[in-house]
């Protein structure tokens, strides 16, 4: 080729190389859509990171969510006196409703006692757990020949008194049950579930055992000369009060003692000179001493004491959930009573009479309620007459 031409050529590839050259054209092409391709596969990397970062997040959170309500369920369990599972039964035993009046297993009803929305009755064959709404929650045998019934916010205990046998129930039914080595004198239940036996001993005049909630042993206590005849514990079940007598040339000794469970020692006394315990009732905030004459009051926590005294002898206790109410009169004269109202503290909160001869008497959110002969009066705390009705 002349040498002329060669330059034409090579200027003409010079001015128009896309032209010229079509490979160039697809490798260009080819190079875009790779670049298209990695961002895709890159998107479709980022989308499988997500979804995994998402279920891990999630996993997190439900076993955070886990871990809350299990570390919840474990601190009502440690909280609450009895722990959850059996608080779960006394919540749900009470839902349903039946119908009153009622026919009692038994040819006598001994004693009932109320736990707000429930109630146990005790009869001579039988322990019977009703709610409010007239359901029968259980109806069990008890099989003592002398039974006797207290009850906590959480459990009920029935012993034998004089016999060697108690049993524990809750609103699921009976718990367990105790075989004591000498007869049992009185009993006692906390909250917590801790209760305390008094009985009689082959080394001692009296014996007083106190278990947990498990009915494992946790302390003991033995009276070298004194009969224990009352016994009460705190709610927390970490304290004991007993009462105890003696006679001395003739005459009777009594005296009160609050004991904890790390001495023998009483941490609190109190000598009541001739005077006999009738009974001892935990308020949560103390305990009721009664005697014949006189009410005392003597706090858990610092042994601060009280007294109320009202004309006559008092003939009737009725505790409650707000209070305690105690009925005076005269042996001669049933007809005229003298009703004083105590909150759980220890403290009056009213006094009035009531002319008529009481058959029970018992207070409820506000009011008092008592029956006189076929009669059941209502009154508000202050003793004013509501109503009344037939029963």
């Amino acid at each position: 080729m002349p040498e002329y031409k060669r330059k034409r050529v090579r200027k003409t590839l010079r001015k128009n190389p896309r032209k010229n050259f079509n490979k160039s054209d697809d490798i260009i092409v080819n190079t875009f859509n790779s670049r298209n391709q990695g961002e895709a596969e890159n998107n479709d990397i980022k989308v499988v990171r997500g979804a995994k970062l998402k279920r891990k997040r999630n996993m997190k959170i439900a076993l955070i969510f886990a871990a809350f309500i299990t570390a919840f369920c474990i601190l009502l369990s440690v909280a609450l006196p009895v722990g959850l599972y059996e608080n779960i039964i006394n919540f749900t035993a009470v839902w349903g409703s039946g119908s009153y009046p009622m026919d009692i297993t038994g040819s006598i009803v001994l004693n009932s006692i109320s736990n707000g929305s429930y109630y146990y009755v005790l009869s001579d064959t039988n322990i019977i757990a009703l709610s409010n709404e007239g359901k029968e929650i259980y109806n069990e045998p008890h099989g003592f020949s002398n039974p006797v019934l207290c009850a906590s916010a959480t459990r009920a205990l029935v012993y034998d008194q004089g016999g060697n046998s108690l049993s524990i129930y809750n609103l699921g039914g009976l718990i367990n049950s105790l075989e004591t080595e000498q007869p049992i004198i009185t009993a006692a239940i906390s909250n917590s579930g801790n209760f305390a036996v008094a009985s009689q001993s082959d080394d001692y005049t009296s014996a007083v055992n106190v278990y947990d909630k498990r009915f494992k042993p946790i302390f003991n206590w033995n009276s070298a000369k004194d009969i224990v005849n009352n016994i009460a514990i705190n709610s927390k079940g970490n304290k004991i009060a007993i009462s105890t007598i003696n006679a001395v040339a003739g005459q009777f000794s009594s005296k009160v003692s609050i004991l904890t469970y790390d001495s023998a020692d009483p941490a609190y006394s109190l000598d009541l000179g001739t005077s006999v315990v009738l009974s001892i009732t935990n308020t949560r905030r103390g305990i009721s001493v009664i005697t014949s004459d006189k009410y005392r009051f003597i706090t858990w926590g610092k042994y601060k004491t009280s007294e109320i005294i009202a004309s006559g002898e008092i003939n009737m206790l009725r505790r409650c959930k707000d209070g305690l109410l105690l009925v005076f009169n005269r042996a001669n004269d049933r007809s005229d009573n003298t009703v004083v109202l105590i909150s759980n503290r220890g403290k009056k909160l009213s006094e009035f009479k009531i002319n008529s001869i009481i058959g029970d008497i018992q207070y409820a959110k506000g009011r008092i309620y008592y029956i006189s002969d076929s009669n059941v009066n209502i009154l508000d705390k202050k003793g004013n007459f509501l109503r009344n009705g037939t029963c």
